[in-house]
């Protein structure tokens, strides 16, 4: 009988111990918590979580506003069940937003620079004989490709550049006349010169 009661009054101590380490380590698990303020949120403060993500504002910025990272934000986030939806709704605030962030003109350089419609537009005006030759003179003169791309009514960026380049080295090859290469600040190379027909020389 004493044995037993022994044993039984270590179970007990044991079990005793056990539960106020638990409750020791939950408890300091919940001061790291509250200290880093990682707590897990109120229904009021999940659901302004959800409706910032759902504005358009990414999950670490979420974070940042209550005080939790990125990846909690977003383990919060997925418990809910309008997630997808306003995954969704802040994916297009995302594209709305970033299509009317950049200023006007770029947006319309951007456009411009892009546009298959506009860029057949453009080929079918620098068709013109009269068009070719003012380039090809531009071009002889010294002029860079932007400048040629801006004389036919286009953006003088990167992209209309090399467009103008192409179009134009074949048109030259199409009509059976030499690209005069020449750079602003350089003069037309004596052998370059020589090569060049009479028909070349009256043009540039």
């Amino acid at each position: 009988m004493i044995q037993e009661h022994l044993t039984i009054r270590g179970f007990r101590t044991t079990m005793r111990r056990i539960v106020s380490a638990v409750v020791g380590e939950l408890r300091q698990i919940a001061q790291e918590d509250a200290h880093s303020g990682e707590r897990r949120p109120a229904r009021d403060r999940r659901i302004e979580m959800l409706n910032a993500y759902r504005q358009g504002a990414s999950l670490r910025a979420v974070g940042e506003q209550f005080g939790v990272s990125g990846s909690r934000v977003q383990q919060i986030l997925k418990s809910m069940p309008d997630y997808q939806a306003a995954r969704d709704a802040a994916r297009s605030h995302r594209r709305g937003a970033a299509a009317g962030a950049r200023p006007a003109q770029l947006h319309s350089l951007h456009r411009t620079s892009n546009s298959r419609e506009v860029r057949r537009s453009w080929k079918a005006a620098s068709d013109g004989e009269d068009v070719f030759e003012r380039l090809y003179r531009m071009r002889a003169a010294g002029k860079k490709w932007k400048d040629l791309a801006e004389a036919v009514g286009q953006p003088p960026d990167r992209s209309n550049a090399h467009s103008t380049m192409l179009h134009m080295k074949r048109q030259a090859k199409a009509k059976g006349r030499p690209w005069p290469i020449k750079q602003a600040h350089d003069a037309v190379q004596p052998s370059r010169a020589a090569g060049m027909t009479p028909e070349t020389d009256s043009a540039g």
